[in-house]
């Protein structure tokens, strides 16, 4: 073990020379150390990294997220709102719709019945000012004035004849608090549906049983100015004060006008009816009429509590906005301040009657699954930190056991992977140890079966060629010598046809020639030449044949003669 230990300790510090088996074990196990060193620095690098980029930007993580996630629930709310808006809308329009619809059939009854007075039976009903009627049941009810007048057979006939509406108004029970006619002689015939702990209808009740007249009512004033079903605003009802509006039109005899039929729905149910559609705890709803009036409203207090009047004339410039769209029958969501806080109001039509209905949701509320989700995703961020940096401390004190414990594997499997490599080398050298010594006729027998193999086959190969190529050397070696020799001669023949006399013309002092050629091989094809072809005519020749070598020389020689004879000639 202390042997191990030691070469180990030689092999990384590098002392004393290396044989190749050490320098292979050493570059196993340099190699896989700092491989493991860097995957192992780049593992710390990512996880502190991950850690740092979980620690700095978890928090703009989280306002991100939450920031997303309040513009989605920002855009759902107003979605929500509208729709749910819409929604009441349609609901409150068909309630005042059936209601007009109602009317305009008890008026077109009545005014059939009293028209035509011979096609009806006369019918009974009891009277309020002497007997106790009970809810759900038709009555009649005669004014003061009328009876001081004294009830005349006509009035009585007719009064029998328009009892028989209770017929149609008995059904209507169900559906409304009071279905009420009111004559312009002053009585009435009235169905009043009453809570179960008073039963008794208001005019079988001191005062309004010996005060009450229809025609003083403001509902029956409204009546009486119409053609066609009109809403009242909202009042105090005969008998039980209980808030509530009443739908109106005129019904006639055969004279023209003969009285108002009237329609009362209680506010409280309204109210039941909005509150079906809720959207939130802090929000309310409110209806405004052609005018900017508050016909109704959930809001106890504030600017749209019902009974505010004309909000088109409000100070607050956000709510005489508001008014106004919705008169102008808009369909629409949008963001306002009032009362120091920020609201998301919703508006839609009811065309039935022309008013509009509104939805109203505090801001805060709406983004409150924002500020959730935030604190959510930070929740878990801060968890998965946690999380991480557990993990982190066990994988480092994982990788501190495995290190030795690699490092031991490594360096077995480096002796073996080294032995093996260098096994073959050695009988390869051994080899070529005995082959460079002269023995060409020596064969290396490896099977590894691969570049070492391949290089030993090469080595046997190799002698075999030295042996070939020696051979051909010695014979190589003698023919170059002889045609060196013959090559000088060619070249001291070539060099020998050159002017080489150097003055040419030693009488001629007016001029004088020196010239030398050196050839790129043995023998060339450039040449000069100069010569006289008379006392005033010298002629100097420059020449480079094309190629090299002996072909060359030969043909500057022949040219080299042709241009001579043929200048000579010339003269």
């Amino acid at each position: 073990m202390r042997e191990k230990l030691k070469t180990v300790a030689e092999i990384f510090l590098g002392r004393g020379r290396f044989d190749i088996r050490k320098k292979l074990l050493r570059l196993v196990l340099f190699g896989s150390v700092l491989t493991f060193s860097a995957l192992s620095l780049i593992s710390l690098i990512g996880m502190f990294t991950t850690w740092h980029f979980l620690e700095v930007e978890g928090e703009e993580l989280g306002g991100s997220v939450a920031d997303y996630t309040k513009n989605f629930i920002e855009e759902r709310a107003k979605s929500n709102l509208l729709e749910s808006t819409q929604l009441r809308a349609k609901m409150m329009n068909c309630e005042f719709q059936n209601i007009i619809e109602t009317i305009q059939v008890m008026s077109d009854t009545l005014s059939n019945i009293m028209r035509s007075p011979e096609n009806h039976t006369p019918r009974r009903l009891p009277n309020a000012l002497y007997e106790t009627v009970y809810s759900a049941t038709p009555y009649i009810h005669y004014s003061k004035e009328l009876l001081e007048k004294g009830l005349t057979d006509e009035i009585i006939r007719e009064v029998e004849i328009t009892s028989n509406f209770a017929d149609l108004s008995q059904p209507l029970s169900k559906f409304y608090t009071c279905v009420i006619i009111g004559s312009r002689k002053g009585y009435t015939v009235t169905l009043d549906v009453m809570p179960e702990d008073d039963p008794v209808v208001p005019l079988s009740n001191e005062p309004a049983r010996t005060e009450y007249d229809p025609r003083t009512k403001r509902w029956y004033k409204i009546g009486e100015t119409v053609t066609k079903p009109t809403f009242t605003d909202i009042y105090l009802a005969t008998g039980t004060n209980e808030p509530c509006i009443s739908c109106v039109m005129p019904y006639y005899d055969n004279d023209g006008f003969a009285g108002v039929t009237a329609i009362d729905r209680r506010i409280s149910d309204i109210y039941q009816l909005i509150g079906e559609t809720k959207l939130s705890d802090t929000g309310f709803c409110f209806i405004i009429n052609e005018n900017g009036d508050v016909l109704y409203s959930t809001q106890e207090e504030g600017i749209f509590k019902a009974g505010e009047k004309n909000l088109r004339n409000s100070s607050d410039i956000a709510v005489e906005n508001i008014a106004r769209r919705m008169i102008n029958g808009e369909n629409s969501v949008m963001m306002t301040r009032l009362d120091n806080k920020d609201y998301f109001i919703a508006f839609a039509p009811m065309d039935s009657v022309g008013w509009s209905i509104a939805s109203v949701v505090e801001k805060d509320e709406v983004f409150a699954p924002a500020e959730i989700a935030r604190e959510n995703v930070l929740l878990r961020i801060e968890n998965f930190k946690t999380n991480f940096g557990q993990l982190f401390v066990l994988l480092l004190i994982l990788g501190i056991i495995l290190l030795p414990i690699l490092l031991s594997l490594l360096f077995r499997m480096g002796i073996k992977i080294s032995g093996r490599f260098v096994e073959p080398i050695q009988e390869l050298s051994d080899g070529v140890r005995e082959i460079a010594s002269g023995n060409l006729d020596k064969k290396l027998d490896i099977k590894t079966g691969d570049e070492i193999e391949h290089l030993a086959t090469c080595f046997n190969a190799m002698t075999d060629e030295l042996q070939t190529y020696m051979a051909n050397l010695t014979k190589v070696t003698a023919e170059k010598e002889r045609i060196a020799t013959e090559l000088d001669v060619a070249k001291d023949i070539q060099t020998s046809m050159l002017p080489n006399i150097f003055p040419p013309f030693p009488e001629r002092k007016e001029f004088d020639i020196y010239a030398t050629m050196n050839a790129a091989k043995e023998v060339g094809g450039d040449f000069y030449d100069f010569y006289l072809l008379d006392e005033n005519h010298l002629v100097i020749t420059i020449a480079d044949v094309s190629g090299k070598g002996i072909p060359a020389a030969l043909f500057m020689m022949i040219s080299k003669t042709i241009l001579k004879n043929f200048s000579m000639t010339m003269t």
